[in-house]
């Protein structure tokens, strides 16, 4: 099945710039629709990783997304952007994302969702620290690696309540 409306599969493009946040993305949706968080028609559609933040500023990258929408291929695509600890609007200038945006058509654009962690992908597994990796590798002998099977330990009831980049990717998934 394909497109968003009613029982019929909404293909949700997952962009990361973590080599395995796009893995531990498509696990977590599985943990969200089991808990009645998200629709069970979302299915996660031609995920991949950027390889680093650095390629975010790469107009490749937003063609392709583009592509991937224009085409139908998925119906929207959910970008993932680490914060290092800066400002929302300082990561957006970084990063040209307005600009780059700003010249995408409206209809792609409005299937376009982003989300600015405000350190790291990892603050989903650790929400109470400023270092989440840093302090998995010195609790867990964390490698990147192991990112994914963390889907199904994360706290969801906590990271609603304190995580904005949570609530934000919540929004933007079940927005239709």
């Amino acid at each position: 099945m394909t497109g968003s409306s009613g029982s019929q599969n909404k293909r949700v493009h997952i962009v990361s710039e973590d080599t395995y946040g796009p893995k531990f993305v498509e696990y977590l949706i599985d943990v969200l629709k089991s808990k009645g968080l998200i629709p069970h028609n979302i299915v996660p559609c031609k995920s991949r990783s950027t390889n680093g933040k650095g390629n975010f500023k790469n107009v490749a990258i937003w063609r392709r997304i583009k592509g991937i929408i224009r085409s139908g291929i998925c119906d929207k695509a959910i970008i993932l952007i680490d914060g290092d600890g800066k400002d929302i609007k300082e990561v957006k200038e970084e990063y040209n994302l307005d600009k780059l945006t700003k010249e995408l058509s409206e209809d792609v654009k409005e299937k376009i969702c982003t989300v600015i962690f405000d350190h790291e992908i990892e603050e989903w597994i650790l929400p109470n620290s400023n270092e989440p990796s840093e302090e998995l590798k010195r609790k867990e002998d964390y490698d990147k690696s192991d990112l994914p099977k963390y889907a199904n330990e994360i706290d969801i009831e906590l990271l609603k309540q304190k995580s904005r980049s949570f609530n934000d990717f919540l929004n933007c998934i079940n927005d239709p």
